[in-house]
């Protein structure tokens, strides 16, 4: 015969008293799995009359099922944040259960099903939101439904008060532009390579760019999309065969692969050129002076901040209101890489 444990005697105990199955009391006090807050109140009940000698359960201990959505892009900041996710699981409460999907970039009847009819039973959304003002319906409705939302990198407006985990974009493109300004005070164009068209931080980022940069008939936008590889390069050496200058170049996304060898050619006469995200190519490129400034948004300070306060949110804690950008804007040159 099997042998009876401690363990087994006292969870029969509390079955008996409850009037539920072993299983269920196994599921609840070892918060294994979903049962029925009737069923969870009968369990815990039952324990605490019976004196168990163990940490129990709270009641709001149920376990919940959290949704994140990422695009699937070029982009290298989603891979972090995904890797970053997948490292703090391990740090979760047993009752809090991630399920994590990415989502082509610009497939919005995708993204919008996503959101929607997520295929399990959703407590909470954390969501890196493509095309912001067209999955915002989306977004109101899952919130009225009782799900936690947390918008992350990219928040979206004119949604009830959320969190948001992210820096502030417009700021990022200010300190750009006045990092430019000053870095160029010899003439020539500078040029925005805005590498995406729908989502929002990339408009901010060229707005704040714009406002601290100034208009003095210098500065060009150029619209190219960061998914069509050699679009970004293509541009670039459309603006050079005109003969005129570049004496500065801001680029909102990930197309540094292609353009580090076009900008690494031109040598001293090369731009200043600032870019996003402290990735190993950026840091190589810092380090070999092709690449002169990086603003990160930090990516894993994103996803944690983003776990914090869905632990919070689910453990029933209401969010006080304000959005809140945890993760801090980060800027780096050659001089202090880690």
């Amino acid at each position: 015969m099997p042998r009876r444990t401690k363990e087994r005697t006292t969870f029969e105990a509390i079955a008996a008293a409850s009037g539920v199955s072993l299983s269920s009391v196994d599921r609840v006090l070892n918060e294994r799995g979903s049962v029925s807050e009737k069923t969870r109140e009968k369990v815990l009940t039952a324990a605490r009359a019976l004196g168990i000698n163990r940490a129990l359960p709270e009641a709001w201990h149920r376990v919940q099922h959290v949704g994140i959505i990422l695009p699937r892009s070029r982009s290298q900041h989603w891979q972090l944040l995904d890797d970053a996710f997948i490292g703090f699981s391990h740090a979760l409460p047993r009752w809090m259960i991630l399920h994590r999907q990415r989502v082509a970039q610009n497939d919005l009847k995708a993204l919008r099903e996503a959101v929607i009819a997520p295929g399990f039973q959703r407590g909470g959304l954390i969501i890196a939101p493509d095309a912001a003002d067209e999955i915002a319906p989306a977004l109101r409705e899952i919130m009225a439904r009782g799900e936690q939302l947390i918008t992350l990198t990219n928040n979206v407006l004119n949604l009830p008060d959320h969190p948001y985990s992210g820096i502030d974009h417009a700021m990022a493109g200010r300190t750009i532009g006045y990092l430019m300004r000053r870095l160029t005070p010899g003439g020539g164009r500078v040029v925005i390579l805005q590498c995406n068209n729908r989502r929002l931080e990339h408009f901010e980022r060229v707005s704040g760019f714009q406002k601290a940069f100034g208009d003095d008939g210098s500065l060009t936008v150029q619209h190219v999309d960061e998914e069509n590889p050699g679009a970004a390069e293509g541009a670039i050496r459309k603006l050079l065969a005109t003969g005129e200058r570049i004496a500065g170049l801001y680029v909102t996304g990930n197309v540094s692969a292609e353009l580090a060898p076009l900008i690494a050619a031109m040598g001293p006469a090369r731009p200043v050129w600032i870019t996003h995200e402290r990735l190993p190519l950026h840091c190589d490129l810092l380090r070999a002076g092709v690449l002169d400034f990086v603003l990160d948004q930090d990516a894993a300070a994103q996803a944690a901040w983003a776990l914090s306060e869905m632990v919070r949110a689910l453990s029933g804690e209401c969010w006080a209101g304000g959005q809140v950008q945890a993760p801090e804007l980060r800027l780096y040159c050659r001089e202090n890489l880690p």
